[in-house]
């Protein structure tokens, strides 16, 4: 993180160009580099709620938009321009997780459990496609570039790909059930699967199942990404019963620690090891987005001057251009937002 301001004439030029274009700027400092990110708003279906769940290395942003009535609608922001995703029939997809770099979108019928007895879908260029097993109650949560898709049937993590479905293996128990949550460009899954009695974040590999472990004294994991490099990122219990954002690397955890004294989740990583994610309260409901670079984790709303107008709730995704989406609230409404960096260098 950047250590000592710019010469005060080029901050308040910067600040000037940024109204100018209306964009709100945070800055930090290091002893060469002013850094900062530009907060924008994307664009929404009405003046109701709006989220951004993921963003790929392209600038392509997926989520959910709310029309002026109905149902939310899945979402794509392309280059700053929302495409409402249709299936073109009587079906409304509710909640896109997650694109790759073809503009393959993943859609749930909604941001939960999904509905018994329908299946989530695969959209390309107005063109859907059924993923999983139609009989029961699918969801899926990520993608990469060759189109597999991972996700999970009622109890069973899976991995789909051109209308295939591959079943991964559990950690055993007698009410086994595993999730799949992420998936990178090496075909590597992560998610969580349960034991005899916890449920522990898990790494798939070469159709083998490696249990990642816990804090020590937890009960309880959950891994939510892996980047290209194989480190992984989300949350786990501890000895006292709260909950941490944690990253393992090279199969070792690490507590990235918590919010104000709240419970904290890593909800995706980078492949220059950046991760964001959110602190939440008892409720499971989120409170402020951070983001995790070089073992320092920073409330994102600190960062934003007083007359922002944002509070940024939560984090969900970021690219390996550091940008950054999620949603917050804005004028009153939840919204969802991007952030972008950007670099000046003294």
């Amino acid at each position: 993180m950047p250590k000592h301001l710019l010469k005060k004439f080029l901050l308040v030029l910067v600040g000037a160009l940024a109204i100018a274009v209306g964009i709100t700027f945070f800055n930090t400092t290091n002893a060469t580099t002013t850094f900062y990110y530009a907060v924008t708003e994307l664009e929404s279906l009405s003046s109701k709620e709006s989220g951004a769940n993921g963003i790929n290395n392209s600038g392509q942003v997926v989520g959910y938009s709310y029309p002026s009535g109905g149902p939310m609608h899945a979402v794509l922001w392309d280059d700053g321009t929302l495409i409402d995703v249709k299936t073109g029939g009587a079906i409304t997809l509710n909640y896109a997780s997650a694109s790759n770099k073809m503009g393959q979108v993943v859609c749930n019928l909604s941001p939960g459990w999904h509905v018994l007895g329908r299946c989530p879908y695969l959209w390309q260029d107005g063109k859907v496609t059924y993923i999983g097993e139609c009989g029961g109650s699918s969801y899926v949560s990520a993608i990469n570039n060759a189109g597999q898709v991972a996700g999970w049937d009622i109890t069973r993590a899976f991995v789909w790909q051109n209308g295939n479905t591959n079943y991964l293996s559990s950690l055993g128990g007698s009410n086994s059930y595993s999730l799949a949550l992420g998936i990178n460009n090496r075909g590597q899954v992560v998610g969580s699967s349960s034991t005899s009695s916890e449920q522990h974040a898990v790494l798939w590999q070469n159709n083998t199942i490696k249990d990642l472990g816990t804090l020590p004294g937890g009960s309880g994991s959950q891994a939510s990404s892996i980047n290209e490099i194989g480190t992984v990122v989300g949350l786990s219990n501890t000895s006292s019963g709260s909950t941490h954002a944690v990253l393992w690397q090279k199969r070792q955890i690490k507590d990235l620690g918590t919010l104000d004294g709240n419970d904290t989740q890593a909800t995706d990583i980078n492949n220059r090891g950046t991760v964001v994610g959110y602190s939440f309260n008892s409720y499971d409901a989120p409170i402020h987005a951070f983001v995790w670079r070089n073992g320092t984790m920073r409330d994102l709303n600190s960062l934003l001057p007083a007359n922002s107008g944002w509070e940024l709730t939560a984090a969900y995704g970021i690219n390996d251009r550091g940008q950054i989406v999620g949603k917050g609230k804005k004028d009153g409404q939840t919204k969802a937002y991007l952030l972008t960096p950007i670099w000046i260098t003294n």
